[in-house]
């Protein structure tokens, strides 16, 4: 798939690329108490949840508290904040440690916080999102942003998208990524498009090893979507 989205999203959300925690593309169970101000330009969410993601038994007796705050000051600009305050539970078995965190052993229940803000701009001109993120897993620290962007060329349904990321798995460990991303992408049919970018990276994994070098890649997509 394309790389469209943040080292530190797919990380702290659980998208696949935390080992302690799974793929659970971001979603979890539990209950979610949300609404938002007559005028809509203040929302929140409050959210109790199991912390071990979806189809999955809870893996402790802690449950996850999640806030989120998002304020529109602006037609089409968005600003938000959230945090999680929970444990996790480290699903990895046989010994297998996280590269990232090795130091949490098979079936640990760890400290697991969250900490994000962030804002994004819908224009005509341009549109951009940018974001901090913060995560605590155990003795473990990370942190990174993002900045991406599209900006339509002549008409709409063109636009060179470009973005920069950073983030660190491990501040102790010396585990810091920078990623940048340039291309492009036609919308031929309202949520319709074709994507081509070239993606650069300066770490990457492999056989379980955080490696220092030079990625590079290009990436090629069609998303289509039904409704």
């Amino acid at each position: 798939a394309v790389d469209l989205y943040s080292e530190g999203v797919n990380y702290l959300t659980g998208c696949s690329s935390d080992p302690l925690y799974g793929t659970q593309t971001g979603r979890d169970l539990g209950l979610s108490l949300f609404g938002e101000t007559n005028t809509s330009k203040f929302r929140y969410e409050l959210n109790v949840m199991n912390g071990q993601g979806v189809n999955k038994k809870d893996g402790n007796n802690f449950k996850d508290i999640i806030a989120r705050l998002e304020y529109r000051p602006l037609e089409g600009l968005n600003i938000v904040t959230s945090g999680q305050i929970g444990r996790g539970h480290n699903i990895l078995t046989d010994g297998k440690t996280s590269v990232y965190n090795p130091t949490i052993l098979n079936g640990q229940d760890y400290k697991r916080h969250r900490l994000t803000a962030g804002a994004d701009y819908r224009g005509k001109a341009i549109k951009v999102r940018s974001e901090y993120l913060a995560g605590w897993d155990g003795d473990a620290h990370s942190w990174g942003a993002y900045i991406t962007s599209a900006i339509p060329l002549g008409t709409p349904k063109l636009e060179l998208i470009a973005s920069y990321d950073f983030f660190n798995y491990n501040t102790s460990h010396n585990m810091a990524q920078h990623k940048a991303v340039g291309g492009l992408q036609y919308w031929f049919y309202k949520r319709c498009r074709m994507q081509v970018q070239y993606v650069y990276k300066n770490a990457f994994i492999k056989d379980n090893q955080f490696i220092h070098g030079a990625n590079h890649g290009i990436q090629c997509q069609m998303q289509v979507r039904f409704n």
